[in-house]
């Protein structure tokens, strides 16, 4: 089998070809992505909207046999197999969405749990809190995150409580932005959780996301130094910063520090699989990953000052082509749902 650091710089290059590719024939460096997505012709955005609510995403129309599944979701933890994420209420909101019968719902139940049990074993039954567990409170909340998924039924009781009294929009507005650094988490899948939820208008999914997040914090990156802002935005468009990132990349040598982090006691406890192995790069000195993405320099962002949606209408354009582009490849597709996620959560957050 190829080495760990062959396989991640072969994966660089294959982006940045996509990239080049990308950026010299199918996004106009200008931003105006959107006639990629519609027949109409882009408008340009002169100033800022007064809010995050993007004009383009409206939560679909859900059928009403939605929630009874969704509520079905509590018969089973979050995660199976020891790290793998459950994603049987997904597929229930796009059959939602799409008008499914019961028994369309019942069928996806059946392959699920058919398919799951070949992977990782049989989807695991849900977790109650446990007898000397922490009180999760309004007080203390933000003091217990972890990325141990331990006490998940504690934050799964809390956040239940939360939306119970204030509603999705409010606790996802408190709540949220604290969250937000972390959201590389499970690979990802505790953000797709929490904005699926929302999507849904469904607040247990919802409480279940948030939770996930709360037990699944994955800072991408360590806290740079002050000499080193974390953020650059003076870029001119997301396929230009993704560019820009993996050639700096390749040039400083992450690909090696990725194969050195890979090799350290630290890393190989954490015992979360593969894929999620590759994800992560959180704020532990043990692990060299962290500081080595802050070497390569800033991550892009759009300028603050500007709209938010052309910058929004390119990152969907970019994934919706390397999920096309790669043939469906499952990992891929998440950059696809992660970012449905977030869209769907903005609507909550302020600017």
């Amino acid at each position: 089998p190829r080495a760990a650091s062959d396989v991640i710089e072969w994966s660089m290059r294959c982006a940045t070809c996509f990239l080049q590719r990308v950026s010299t024939r199918a996004l106009p460096r200008t931003c105006r992505s959107a006639s990629l997505l519609s027949s109409e012709p882009a408008k340009p955005q002169v100033a800022p909207r007064p809010s995050m609510t993007l004009p383009f995403h409206q939560c679909p129309k859900m059928a009403p046999n939605v929630k009874t599944w969704l509520d079905k979701s509590r018969e089973w933890h979050i995660e199976y197999g020891g790290y793998l994420s459950n994603h049987i209420t997904h597929v229930w909101v796009v059959l939602g969405a799409l008008g499914a019968s019961d028994d369309r719902f019942q069928q996806w139940q059946d392959l699920y749990q058919n398919v799951s049990a070949t992977i990782g074993g049989p989807l695991e039954r849900a977790r109650p809190p446990q007898p000397h567990g922490p009180k999760v409170t309004i007080e203390n909340w933000d003091s217990l995150l972890e990325d141990t998924r331990e006490h998940y039924p504690e934050f799964l009781v809390f956040f239940d409580e939360q939306v119970a009294a204030n509603g999705i929009a409010q606790t996802i507005g408190k709540f949220l932005p604290k969250l937000l650094p972390g959201l590389a988490g499970a690979a990802f899948h505790a953000i797709i959780q929490t904005g699926w939820g929302a999507e849904a208008r469904h607040p247990g999914m919802v409480s279940e996301g948030l939770a996930y997040m709360a037990t699944a914090q994955q800072p991408i990156g360590a806290d740079p130094p002050s000499s080193s802002p974390l953020w650059d935005t003076s870029s001119n468009g997301i396929v230009d910063l993704s560019l820009r990132f993996l050639t700096l990349a390749h040039e400083s040598g992450l690909p090696k520090a990725a194969q050195q982090a890979a090799t350290t006691s630290a890393y190989l406890a954490l015992e979360r699989g593969e894929f999620q192995h590759k994800v992560i790069a959180f704020n532990d000195p043990k692990l060299c990953l962290g500081e080595a993405i802050n070497s390569v320099g800033p991550l892009g962002l759009p300028a603050t000052a500007s709209a938010l949606t052309p910058a929004v209408n390119e990152a969907v354009a970019l994934v919706s082509a390397a999920v096309l582009g790669s043939d469906g490849e499952f990992f891929v597709i998440h950059g696809a749902t992660s970012l449905l996620a977030l869209l769907a959560l903005a609507e909550y957050l302020q600017p």
